[in-house]
């Protein structure tokens, strides 16, 4: 379970979300918010978690950054939490499902 997003950076709409960041999250959270605001870059983030294929979070890296993607989430069975940095994650979430229109395409 992810207890609280503590860094999101370089991806998408999230230049560098650090303190805003740390509401914490329940076994079951649903996001909502207008278009636009980051919540199909935030479902590409858990997904790239579940799965460990790190091609979601690249395709999302910000034009102007000059540093690469970079995720820090505190979850269960740490520490330590888990990062994505150089392109890869350093321990993933097998157990986590994201329900959202890439789910749907494949299970649908």
């Amino acid at each position: 379970m992810i207890n609280s997003i503590q860094l999101l950076r370089n991806i998408g709409l999230f230049d560098s979300v650090s303190t805003a960041a740390n509401i914490p999250l329940a076994r079951l959270t649903l996001v909502y918010a207008e278009n636009g605001r980051g919540k199909t870059t935030l479902a590409a983030i858990l997904r790239s978690l579940a799965t460990g294929d790190p091609i979601p979070i690249a395709e999302r890296r910000r034009l102007a950054a000059q540093n690469p993607p970079h995720v820090v989430l505190d979850c269960d069975g740490g520490p330590p939490a888990a990062i994505f940095q150089n392109n890869a994650w350093n321990r993933t979430l097998p157990n986590l499902a994201v329900f959202d229109d890439v789910f749907i395409d494949q299970n649908v």
